[in-house]
Order: C-alpha cells, then structure tokens, then sequence
C-alpha cells in the first residue's frame, strides 16, 4: 500500500502541472479508498494532452477517479474471493445500474493493473450474490441491516436497500461481466452465483412479460411523490401482453406510466444475447444460451411492433413507454438507458433512421422534459422535476454525435455548470447552475472521464482543447450538402446533394435516395455521403411532397393518395435532369435507390420510366398491384428485405389489410423482373453475416443492360427474421447497393434502352 501512495503521490505532481490555477478537490491519497496505477497514469496522459484547458483537465482530474477515490470498499469474502460494494456517492447503497455503470471505464485499463481487475471482478461477484438474494431489487445494503425502505409494501428483505423492479438493474452487470471477460479472458466470476443469477434473471425477466397474469411482483410507498409508488394496488397500469417486458420503474426509479419501457427492453435484448455467447462458451449451458436468445429474439420482435410512433413533425420515432393497447408516451428520461443513449450502450446503430427522429424528437421542445435556458439546455425527467438538466443527459448527447460543433457544445455546457466544483451533480437549474442537486454522485463524474476519454479516442483532442478550426467543419449531412429547390408541377420542391470535393474536373455518376413514407430527406442511407468521397459520385436525398394526410411521401397508388395528384415519375425525371446539368453530373449513370415507400418508388420507376436509371435498388419495398409490376425494358435491379418485416411483409398482403393496397409478396414481384431481364442462371448463398440469416440469391446472364454492355441482374437480399429497416445491422447495405450499381458505369452514351 506504501508503493501505491508514493506512485500515486508522484502521478499527482504531474497531473498539477496541466491543471495550474485550480487545486485538486480529490481526496488526499492516503484517504482514498482504492488507488489503481493504471487509472493514476491515464490521468496524467490525459492531463497532458488537454494542458491547452486547464479547467477541463482539472475536471477529468477530479471527476474520472471520483468513484475509486470515494465510493469503492474492496475485500474478499470468506471463500477468498474478490468482494467489491460500491457506494452510488452520497446515499450509502449500492445500486446495481450505478454500480456497473461506475466502474465501466476502468474495465479497459484491467490488463495494466492487477489490483483493478481484482476490484472490478469483486464488483461483479457481488452484483450477481445480490440478484441471487433478490432479482426485483435495485439496490442493496452491504448485509442484511435492513433500511429506511423496509416499510415499503412489498416482499422487502433486510438486505434490500430498495425494491424497485428495474430491467435495467440485470442489464448492467451482465453488460460488466461481458466487458470484463472480452478484455481479460478471466472466467472466474462465471462460477455458481453467476449461473444462479442469470437463471433467476431469465425467470423474472418471463414473469414480467405478464403473459400468464401481472406475476408476483407489487409495490406501494407512503409518499407525497407520485412517481415514488405504483397505482392500481402496486401493480402498475394495465398491460396487453405482446412480448415485451414490464419495468414498474424506470432508470431514474421514477414510477413507468406504461410498464413497456422501450429503452430498457432494448438494453434487455443486447444483454441476453452477451449473458448467450458467455453461457455458451463458457460455463456449456447451451440450454441456459438457447432461453436467453430465444428471448432477446422475442422482444426484438416485439419492439418492432409495439415501439414505433408516428410524429407530425419527426416521422417514425420509438415511443419511450407504451402499454401493449396501442397506446405510447412520447418523452425521454436524462437517465440512461434512455432513448437518446441507446447507441452508447450498443443497443442501437446511431445511423439507424428511427433512432435519427427519435433523437432529434428527444432534443426538441416537443420533448416535455427537454428544458433550454441561459445556462444550458439538455433532458431533465419528473425524478427532480421542472427545469433541470441532467449533465448525463448533455454527455449522452455528446456520445452519439460527430458533429464537432455539437460536441463543443455540450463540452462548453459541461465545463460551465459545475458551479465551480470541479465535479458533475445530478441536476442543475436551466438559468442558473449553482442550483443543483446531489454534490457527490459518483456515476456522473467517472462518466465525465469516460466521456473525455471516448472524445479523445474519436480524435477530438483539438475540440477539447479550445481550438475552432475543427468546431467549424461541415460533417452534418446538412451541411455537407448543397440543399436544391426545384419547382414542378406548381409546388417547389426540396433535395439535398452532395458532390464530393477532389472530382472537380470528373463528371460523376449520380445516386438518388428516397426516404419512406413521412419520412424526409437526409432520413436514410447516410452512409451514401462516405462512400459517395470515397468512390467518386454524387448522392442526392430528394424530398416526397406532402400528400393528402399530411405525410412527406412518393406518390405510388397507395388507396388513401387517390386523391394525390403529384406525379413523382416526372418530377424525378425533372429532378435528375436539373441535378446533371447544373452538377456536372453523368445523365447516362443514373441510379436510384429507396427504403419502405421510397422502395416502392424504384419499382414504379423500374417499370414506367427505366431508360431514366442504369440499375435500381429497392430497400423493404413491395409491388402494389395497381403497378401491375410489367417491365417494358431490361433493368438492373436489387432487392433487399427482411422475413419478419412487420409493415411491407415479405409474403405479401392480397385484400390490402394492412392499409397500404394490395401487394406482392416480395419473391414474386422479383421474378417479375427476372423475366423481363430473361435472366437464365440462378445461384444461391448464405452470407456471413451477425445476428441474422442472409441469403442472397442472383439471378444472372440476363439481357445486355445497354448496347454492348454487362447482362443484366437481378439480386435478392433475403434477411431471416429481418425486420423494416436497412438491414444495414446484418450487412453493409449501402456498399452492397453501390458495388451493385459500379457493375453498370458506362463511359459512352450507348444505352440500349
């Protein structure tokens, strides 16, 4: 212990040096609880690098190590095993999400220091004996000393701190437990209590499905705050069971208003599947792997049709709470998981189109619990109330971004709302940051640090430092493109486009892509814009006009656009006719491709106007009827489209039940074209691929595209169990649709067609 405060001692003179003018407000080093090298060194690597911002290398400083510094008791128990409680910072508990959620950025820094690997490990071990003692808990006292909540009115044990069923209180040590074995290899902690947990953790997790009945579980509190107690006799609100699993509460231990609450069951899906591959591999429990997969399955499926909104103004976006009826609560919570932090905790592509709306509904004042004020702006929730942002909620902001002035943004609002601490709060007043609550809370601080170290990792250095010359770069899809305005057919109308820097001198060929239905440009196939600089072409993201209902759409024939006299085939053609002439764009290398309703449009495209594209790719698009799917002329086109699609459903709706018309299945509108191309030659193949099954089936040596050209033909993404999505979680769909289109570049105007 000596030699660690001597290290510690000299770390500490190095790391004054970057934070010159203000004094460190971490603990003394012989009055710290647990001290790690590892941790000690990354500060002064850190320090260093943001010596140009003292303030904020202070700030790492202190905040980074707060929950070593302050809440980490380590021993080991009576079997000589690693035992780590974890205080949550001022309330002497631990919480199992705090706890998970503290200790995450050190798992990293394992392989560097043994005695950190052996703490973490502790936490682990303990995290797992408590969910044995009692799976509906959410935090613990370290022994059966019982509480101020043992009144509360539900199955409390002296153990217990609080009894609050939270999904994301299993989540989150089985996200440490994974993380901690990736980076070390060591299995030890997947021992009896490991197995012992995750059995209770797959049952309760089924009982709260509510499928046979509202399950054990109730609670009720004597208090003045709503959110503290459940209604109905402790049982919560009604819910219809459809695969998802009930949360009496949510991550912020507020009260759910409907038990469905989405972000903690996509948390629950990632989860299962990581406690999967460790059941699997290491302890052999294939039949323990199989429950938590076939489960996550369940409720990914669930979520797919139970969790999408439609809003006016963002399109589809996931509801934060629904009840299973049909009904949804269109809000966010700064606590995590949230919606907003889904991709921070790899629940989500931060691409993903829906999690796009969704974020900027939830960074919105149509967000009730988003509050802007002359000191910040950020998500607060009813746990503290009116007009207080959460600092977690401006990190997780700052985490699933990459827009450099967004990133300065939160960094700046961070750095001025400390009330001159040194240290984040739980909260703090819009107006005025030296209104703030909870002084010491643990879990904000080391996610401060993680935040620095995740910034610094992505290669913001410079922002972090002060410098402006990176802040001021385009990178939103926004700004990187040239916005056009175009009138047709008496209304102007609105696409993005990007032509890539370096080709100034080229005529380039031209990609368009078409949004879904209520959807908007810019809303899908981002990924475009990359590959767009890297390949050398221009994408272009147009814009549907507003139909009758109100929607952005593609005009296709859908029964309620009767009245929709929008003809999006000429106004297309007009558009790629504007966009090649004042672009120096190449007319004869034309290509479209779309997802949902902008799907549907490259059929209707394929079939009325082909000689306007060189190849077309549709993504989750179906075949109306009313298109009759005929193709007078060859054409190039690819399909891709997931089994379990819940809205354009790959077998087809023949009585247009489902509101959108009658359609095709999706294997028959493709052979459609198939012979029209007069492909002759098919081949079939599994793709590796995570998660999903994909076939790709081709259909080849089909006629000349264009005089003299390649034969045409036609592929089919076939994704098992795929949803309506890009599917760009399975495979690379956007690269796929260019390498697809390169096939048919011409030099010379020789179209056949």
């Amino acid at each position: 212990m000596k030699s660690i405060l001597s290290f510690a001692l000299v770390l500490l003179c190095s790391a004054a040096s970057a934070t010159s003018g203000y004094e460190s407000k971490r603990p003394a080093p012989q009055d710290r609880l647990f001290t790690s090298q590892a941790v000690e060194q990354t500060i002064v690597d850190v320090c260093s690098l943001l010596s140009e911002n003292p303030k904020l290398a202070w700030m790492f400083a202190n905040c980074f190590p707060n929950t070593l510094d302050t809440t980490v008791h380590f021993r080991y128990d009576e079997n000589g095993q690693p035992d780590t409680f974890v205080y949550t910072g001022d309330i002497h508990a631990m919480w199992l999400r705090d706890s998970g959620a503290q200790v995450w950025p050190y798992v990293r820094l394992c392989a560097k220091d043994e005695h950190l690997r052996e703490m973490i490990a502790g936490v682990i071990n303990r995290q797992f004996y408590s969910i044995c003692i009692d799976p509906y808990a959410n935090a613990f006292n370290d022994g059966p000393t019982g509480g101020h909540w043992m009144s509360d009115n539900t199955d409390m044990n002296p153990n217990d701190h609080e009894r609050k069923w939270e999904i994301d209180s299993q989540c989150y040590p089985i996200r440490l437990a994974y993380e901690y074995w990736k980076v070390t290899g060591d299995t030890s902690v997947f021992a009896d209590k490991w197995i012992e947990g995750m059995t209770k953790i797959l049952a309760t997790l089924k009982e709260q499905q509510r499928k046979e009945g509202h399950g054990s579980y109730t609670f009720t509190r004597v208090t003045d705050r709503e959110f503290d107690t459940k209604c109905c006799l402790g049982k919560g609100q009604p819910v219809k069971p459809c695969g998802l699993i009930a949360s009496a509460f949510r991550p912020s231990d507020d009260a759910t208003t409907f038990e469905f609450l989405i972000p903690s069951n996509f948390f629950a899906v990632t989860s299962l599947r990581k406690a999967a591959e460790i059941l699997e591999v290491v302890n052999s429990r294939k039949d323990l792997a199989t429950e938590c997969l076939d489960l996550a399955d369940e409720v990914e499926k669930a979520i797919k049709e139970n969790a999408i909104a439609f809003h006016p103004e963002f399109g589809e976006i996931y509801a934060f709470e629904v009840d299973g009826f049909g009904n949804k609560f269109l809000m966010d919570d700064a606590n995590v998981p949230s919606l907003l932090a889904m991709p921070y905790l790899g629940d989500i592509d931060v691409n993903d189109p829906i999690y796009q709306n969704t974020r900027r509904f939830v960074l919105s004042e149509y967000n009730p619990y988003f509050f802007k004020g002359s000191a910040g702006e950020g998500i607060g929730g009813p746990h503290i109330g009116y007009d207080m942002i959460w600092p977690m909620s401006i990190m997780m902001r700052a985490f699933t971004t990459s827009d450099p002035q967004e990133i300065k943004s939160c960094i700046d609002m961070l750095l001025s709302t400390d009330a001159g601490t040194g240290f984040m709060h739980e909260s703090f007043h819009k107006d005025d940051p030296t209104n703030f609550t909870r002084e010491w809370f643990a879990w904000q601080n080391t996610l401060f640090g993680e935040l620095i170290l995740n910034l610094i990792e992505r290669g913001y250095t410079d922002i972090l430092c002060g410098n402006e010359v990176l802040a001021s770069t385009p990178t939103s899809p926004e700004e990187l493109c040239s916005k056009v305005i175009l009138k047709d057919q008496g209304i102007e109308r609105l696409a993005y486009i990007y032509r890539p820097e370096g080709y100034e001198e080229q005529t380039l060929p031209l990609v368009l892509v078409l949004h879904g239905y209520g959807g908007r440009a810019l809303d899908d196939g981002l990924r475009f814009i990359e590959l767009a600089k890297e390949k050398g072409f221009a994408v272009c993201y147009p814009q549907g006009a507003e139909d009758p209902t109100g929607h952005r759409s593609w005009n296709v024939g859908y029964p309620f656009q009767s009245e929709y006299k929008i003809d999006d085939v000429k106004y297309l053609k007009h558009l790629v006719k504007y966009l090649c002439k004042e672009f120096s764009l190449s007319d004869e290398n034309v290509f479209l491709t779309g997802m949902s309703n902008g799907g549907e449009m490259c059929y209707k495209m394929a079939s009325e106007s082909p000689r306007t594209f060189s190849a077309i790719a549709s993504i989750a698009g179906l075949t109306l009827d009313v298109m009759k799917g005929t193709y007078p002329h060859p054409i190039p086109f690819m399909e891709v489209h997931g089994t379990a699609d819940q809205i354009s459903l790959w077998d087809g709706d023949s009585t247009g039940e489902g509101g959108w018309g009658a359609y095709m299945a999706v294997p028959t509108a493709i052979s459609r074209i198939v012979c029209a191309d007069g492909c002759k030659r098919y081949t079939r193949e599994v793709l590796p691929s995570e998660r999903k099954r994909v076939i790709l089936h081709t259909y080849s040596e089909g006629k000349p595209a264009f005089k003299d050209g390649p034969n045409c033909e036609v592929l089919l993404y076939e994704v098992e169990g795929g949803d309506h999505s890009w599917s760009d979680r399975y495979i690379d769909t956007c690269l796929n649709v260019w390498n697809f289109f390169e096939k048919y570049l011409v030099t010379l105007k020789a179209l056949q067609h």
